[in-house]
């Protein structure tokens, strides 16, 4: 084998790999109870911008099944709207190796609250990571029950998905 052919074989080699760590991402909210309330009010409360980075919802989402060898940059942003709408959007690029895509995600649902659970449903995800002209599909949040709370500036959403365990993300308020 020719030296250009062993490097079309390895740059396949790599997406695979990059692809496979990507999709062990890919899970949502698993629902595992009932929910209901309204979405809550108020600038104390849900209702708001809040964000996290990419690699850091990746590093939760994959806590409890071992390095996935993938690393993400960028800043996801989730906005719960007043009346019961929900966003989550961003521009990942998100690499193993030298292997690496970028993407833009954006999820739409809707939520609501009772207590300090919180259902999200109709999540639909777009997009997702671009590598060598193929899209891998990633989804950081959707369809499901969740426990949340809110100290200051910081939201804890946590879920338990049967594949991966018990999940715990953390967001921070933002201003945008």
């Amino acid at each position: 084998m020719d030296t250009s052919t062993q490097g079309v074989h390895m740059h396949l080699r790599l997406r695979r790999l990059l692809f496979a760590g990507l999709l062990s991402v890919s899970f949502t909210l698993t629902a595992c109870g009932g929910g209901g309330g309204d979405a809550d009010e108020g600038s104390t409360g849900l209702t708001g911008n809040w964000q996290a980075e990419a690699n850091a919802l990746l590093a939760a989402n994959t806590a409890n099944v071992g390095s996935t060898g993938v690393t993400c940059t960028g800043t996801m942003l989730l906005r719960f709207q007043s009346d019961g709408g929900l966003e989550l959007s961003g521009d990942p690029v998100c690499s193993r190796g030298a292997v690496s895509g970028s993407g833009t995600i954006v999820t739409t649902a809707r939520y609501s609250t009772s207590g300090n659970q919180l259902t999200i449903s109709g999540a639909v995800t777009s997009g997702g990571v671009t590598i060598g002209g193929g899209t891998i599909p990633i989804t950081f949040l959707g369809n499901g029950t969740a426990t949340y709370s809110i100290n200051g500036n910081t939201l804890s959403i946590s879920f338990t998905n049967g594949s991966v365990g018990d999940v715990t993300q953390t967001w921070s308020r933002s201003g945008s």
